[in-house]
């Protein structure tokens, strides 16, 4: 049996690209960090005193470099393989390097791993560098990205769009019913044989337009199997139609699912015959029924074909079919024990008219556009019963999945990078007036004391500018992704300092469980999401715990520095109205026909108010912040509320009230500005100007992914509250669940401790809700503290007529609640070696934990005051009938008392990768309405395993999905392999495998691992 360096020393004889001898810097201990064969190791670079320089023979085969140690060009050993992927090539051409012979190095994505190169001469190195390039997937992927959006400019549709993929059959599959031996198998089938629908598709389209649907099971038998381990077959079957003497080719319809090794396989994937393509009278089907044998390589034989007329379908709401199996087959089986195909079939309604009339589309279309919303066909799920509802056939489960790219996705995050744009272009003013005063013709006495600057102080306004101007890009870039329709952030894009306020891969998945006619009775909302960090910064030095641990006093100088630029951007737009009004004022009064004092009354209350809230701004600047004095003296104040008096009165000195009112004001506010902006700079002088900043951009980033993940949450699943659980909101706060997947290991836990720093923040911004059109969007409220949301006017008008909360514009606070459990090999190799960062996971749970159960207290309490129709939503088990259901819905504080007890014992505890942890805060949230986001690295992978595993759960706990481990097991898998969750791996990395590999899922807890076949080795 060949092992792994076998095999890997048997490629590194294959004919090499390139070859030859470099001298290669390797770190002494980087063959002891990953833990697997030497081949596998990374080469990481250590500190000088720990390298070695050996010469070495190169071979570059494809994208794999082998390296073997030695200058013997003869030798098949090989010592490292290095993977030329998620990296980039350095090269220093100064003179300087000359006498270095000739370095470059590759750079790895991953964390910041390098690799040094000497060549023997400058062709040589140019030859190397110019192989490297070549070799390099990642320069394709920019060219392959180019040639789409030329495309996409050119056609206006995207050409890897999943929905536009044709699913096509490599080779011909071999019948088994054939003379001879099954020598011509395995026949390889294309990687999108199990996940899409019929070809050239649109799957929204497929799941809107009428037709018939056909519900199929078989009867096999052990004798059709060749595989002697397995009793039954996996089988699998595809749907072909033709109909002749229109068409002289079969044409695919559809696929099922595999099921596998079961006599009496029910296909949960259902097939449907769109209304119109075909002709009920002389169309025929062919229903080609296979035995996959291996999922990874996808490859199967076909076991037997049954024809039938469209018409007999449309006559026979269930119909047998026997299989046309072979005279030799015959001779052996019992004619009693044929094997027979069971077609059920229902006329499938058309969706009022087709995509732009879908229930679901009707229901998103203010998030979200119908080009972008993608559904699947129903899937049909065994559920409990206690007798079989017709004899010989279990009742069924309808679920259908949906997803969607979310426009506020978008939009949030462009409104945040404007609002912290313009704040800190009136710091860049106040610096720049600041320094014009610091200037020799413009000093004056006495403001030297104060406004006087320092080396260091005149060293952080160029800061500020090029701050302000990388913001700048940040919103352009934003604004033109709005403005081509484009509101995803791909993951592999989450790196990109363009879109850096723009959260990774979020979209939002939706699980429904829908009646005869695909009417919505239930579904469950999960935000999918990247990790909300900043990715842009990389995580060398960790995130922002890690900069307020090794900076003490930095989170304080941030706080103060921020509120200062707040100060400043408010009192700016205050001063700005308050000139508008004065200057109108003004010319009236100098007009050839003066108007009595201002225009009118509304002028004047305006006036008044805004000069009152300038003077508080003011006061309460002099109040809060005590290290520096404002200058500005209670005579003044008291003078602008004289001028103002006399401004707002009759008569004719009010004009010239007007004037030295405008004079003063501007006045006032110049001195604030000037105090405001040495108040920030004597604050960022505490601290080191880079750890100042690249912190406060890690906050204004991770902020707004994150509270955009939040508000989509929100605005996705208000719409199946009832009166009761609105109430409940009002009363206790919006609980969002935020379940995290990260590890604690390195650049993960630096994307971890950047969610861990935002989250208390999430708990001071307010949630408003206002009537509109569909397609309006969340506005973010230029303090950052308040957003509202758009409720369509439709839903507004029922809501509103029982809910006072929403017309007088209650602001619902949020309970933003994070936990976290890292679930892959990263996590595994901290816990091994005792890692500190575990602290981070441990003490995010413990707050997490006081402030679950300070939400539990609350709604308790809260329901224990009697109010008519009060019952929550969750409580009563939506969608289950069973007694044990009805058991469950007599206590639901109880329950909710029980759980919290739960999670603090796995806390307590605290075990290698608790995920009961996530799986019991889950279900708290059921029972409570909550909002729910999943997130991982890329929001992709292990994102998708929670996600399928939560519906999964929910579907068993809410709508009586049958409970055993088998059908359990069965239906994730299900799930996984031909759910919605592969095409959101394709619309991120062009495959619709999940990036795994076996070494890595043996580290995964057993139910987070996808089915085989379902993964392969690739970017995250």
């Amino acid at each position: 049996m060949q092992t792994n360096c076998d095999l890997l020393q048997q490629h590194s004889r294959l004919q090499a690209d390139k070859s030859g001898c470099l001298q290669v810097l390797i770190g002494k201990d980087s063959a002891g960090e990953s833990g697997g064969s030497k081949s596998d190791k990374k080469l990481s670079s250590k500190s000088a005193s720990n390298k070695s320089s050996d010469a070495c023979i190169c071979r570059l085969v494809g994208n794999l470099l082998f390296v073997t140690k030695g200058i013997d060009p003869l030798a098949q050993d090989c010592d490292y393989l290095i993977v030329l992927e998620a990296c980039k090539i350095e090269v220093d051409y100064s003179p300087a390097n000359v006498e270095a012979d000739y370095p470059f190095r590759l750079v790895f994505d991953y964390e910041s791993q390098t690799v040094l190169f000497r060549a023997a001469s400058e062709e040589d190195r140019g030859a190397w560098v110019a192989a490297f390039r070549e070799a390099s997937i990642f320069d394709k992927l920019d060219l392959a990205e180019s040639a789409r959006q030329k495309i996409i400019d050119i056609t206006g549709q995207d050409p890897l769009e999943p929905t536009l993929i044709e699913a096509e059959v490599d080779a011909t599959v071999v019948d088994a019913n054939a003379a001879g031996s099954f020598s011509g198998w395995p026949t390889k089938i294309n990687e999108e044989s199990f996940t899409t629908e019929s070809a050239g598709t649109d799957p929204a389209a497929t799941s809107n337009a009428g037709g018939l649907e056909l519900d199929l099971s078989l009867r096999c038998l052990p004798a059709l199997t060749a595989d002697p381990s397995l009793q039954y077959p996996n089988a699998y079957v595809e749907v072909h139609a033709c109909t002749p003497p229109l068409q002289s080719d079969w044409s695919l319809v559809g696929r099922t699912d595999v099921v596998e090794n079961s006599d009496l396989p029910m296909f949960r994937k259902v097939v449907v015959i769109p209304d119109g393509q075909y002709s009920e009278d002389s169309t025929e089907l062919i229903f080609d029924v296979f035995d996959v044998r291996d999922q990874i390589s996808r490859t199967m034989r076909k076991l037997y074909s049954v024809q039938a007329a469209l018409k007999q379908l449309r006559g026979n709401p269930e119909l047998s079919l026997l299989a046309a199996t072979s005279d030799t087959q015959a001779a052996v089986v019992p004619a009693n024990q044929q094997p027979t195909l069971t077609v059920q079939m229902r006329v499938r309604p058309n969706q009022l008219g087709g995509p732009s009339k879908n229930r679901h589309a009707v229901l998103l279309r203010h998030l979200c556009t119908e080009q972008r919303l993608v559904a699947s066909n129903p899937y049909k799920f065994p559920v409990e019963q206690n007798q079989m509802s017709n004899e010989g056939h279990q009742e069924q489960l309808s679920v259908q999945e949906f997803m969607c790219d979310l426009k506020c996705g978008m939009h949030v995050p462009m409104q945040i990078a404007t609002i912290e744009l313009t704040r800190l272009r009136s710091l860049e003013a106040a610096l720049v007036l600041l320094g014009e005063h610091n200037c020799p013709q413009q000093q004056r006495d006495d403001w030297l004391p104060l406004y006087r600057l320092s080396a260091s102080d005149k060293l952080l306004a160029p800061l500020v500018s090029a701050l302000c101007q990388e913001f700048s890009v940040c919103v352009e870039e934003t604004n033109r992704r709005l403005f081509d329709g484009d509101f995803m952030k791909l993951s592999r894009l989450r790196s990109s300092q363009q879109l850096a306020f723009v959260p990774p891969n979020l979209q939002l998945h939706r699980l429904a469980v829908v009646d005869s006619r695909e009417k919505p009775i239930d579904f469950l909302d999960i935000v999918s999401v990247g990790a909300s960090a900043a990715h842009s910064l990389k995580f060398k030095k960790g995130g922002i715990l890690s900069a307020y641990k090794s900076t003490p006093g930095l989170e304080d100088v941030l706080d103060v520095c921020e509120q200062a630029v707040t100060l400043l951007h408010e009192g700016n737009q205050l001063c700005d109205q308050l000139n508008r009004i004065l200057f109108s004022a003004s010319n009236r009064q100098h007009a050839a026909h003066p108007a009595p004092g201002l225009a009118s009354q509304a002028d004047s209350e305006r006036l008044c108010d805004l000069v009152n809230r300038l003077i508080f701004l003011a006061s309460n600047f002099l109040i809060v912040q005590t290290r520096i004095a404002l200058e500005l003296q209670s005579v003044g104040m008291q003078q602008l509320n004289k001028l103002l008096e006399a401004a707002t009165s009759d008569g004719s000195a009010a004009a010239a009230a007007c004037d030295q009112l405008l004079q003063e004001v501007n006045s006032v506010w110049q001195q604030c500005r000037l105090t405001l902006a040495k108040l920030w700079l004597t604050e960022a002088g505490k601290v080191p100007a880079d750890t100042l900043l690249v912190t406060y951009r890690r906050r204004a980033q991770s902020f707004s992914q994150m509270l955009t993940a939040v508000v989509c949450g929100v605005a996705a699943h208000f719409s199946r509250w009832n009166e009761a659980t609105w109430r409940q909101m009002e009363a206790c706060g919006i609980p969002v669940y935020m379940e995290s997947l990260l590890s604690v290991y390195k650049s993960e836990c630096g994307m971890l401790e950047d969610m861990a720093a935002i989250v208390p923040r999430l708990a001071h911004v307010k949630l408003s809700f206002f009537p509109g059109a569909m397609g309006d969007q969340p506005i973010v409220d230029e303090s950052l503290r308040s957003v509202r949301i758009c409720v369509p006017q439709p839903l507004w008008d029922r809501l509103s007529a029982s809910l006072d909360c929403l017309l007088r514009g209650h602001r619902f606070s949020l309970v933003p609640l994070m936990f976290s459990v890292g679930i892959n090999e990263q996590q595994t190799l901290a816990e091994k070696k005792r890692m500190a960062s575990l602290a981070v996971q441990r003490d995010l749970n413990k707050r997490s934990a006081v402030g679950l159960r300070h939400l539990v207290d609350q709604v308790i309490r809260y329901r224990s005051v009697p109010m008519p129709g009060a019952t929550l939503a969750r409580f009563s088990g939506a969608g289950a009938t069973d007694a044990d259901n009805d058991e469950k819905a007599a206590s639901p504080e109880q329950r909710l008392r029980d759980k919290l007890q739960q999670v603090e014992l796995f806390i307590e505890e605290d075990k290698s990768k608790p995920v009961g942890l996530l799986h019991t805060v889950e279900e708290m949230f059921w029972l409570l309405d909550g909002v729910r986001l999943t997130n991982c690295k890329s929001g992709k992978d292990r994102t998708a395993m929670a996600v399928t595993l939560e519906q999964a759960r929910w579907l068993r706990e809410y709508h009586r999905l049958r409970s055993d481990r088998a059908n359990f097991e069965s239906t994730v898998a299900f799930l996984r392999t031909h759910g919605l969750r592969r095409r959101n791996c394709f619309r991120n990395i062009g495959t619709s495998f999940y990036a795994f590999n076996r070494v890595q899922l043996t580290t995964f807890p057993q139910m987070y691992r996808p089915p085989k076949g379902t993964y392969e080795r690739g970017p995250t």
